[in-house]
């Protein structure tokens, strides 16, 4: 992903690097750093960023067609069935 992208992403998911820095892991300054082009993003960083905005898992054959609903806490199977975290726990 490129700079301008990751940034246009992520100021629409975060209003402050607080925030994108809890969601990552990383201290705000990282994300600042990030944002700023002083340092790379980190790769996993990016994935995440994705799967936050649009909502969708990795980008692997076996996850095609699954979503995440972030909001409602759920995964969502290509039939739609939905599946708590409670529930995907109890199939263990």
């Amino acid at each position: 992903m490129l700079l301008d992208a990751f940034r246009q992403l992520y100021w629409q998911e975060f209003e402050t690097y607080s925030q994108g820095a809890e969601y990552f892991h990383v201290e705000p300054i990282t994300v600042k750093r990030w944002l700023t082009g002083k340092i790379d993003i980190n790769p996993m960083a990016e994935k995440l960023l994705i799967i936050k905005a649009i909502g969708f898992l990795p980008n692997d054959i076996r996850w095609q067609g699954f979503r995440i609903n972030e909001e409602r806490g759920i995964l969502i199977t290509p039939e739609g069935r939905e599946f708590s975290p409670k529930e995907l726990d109890s199939f263990a």
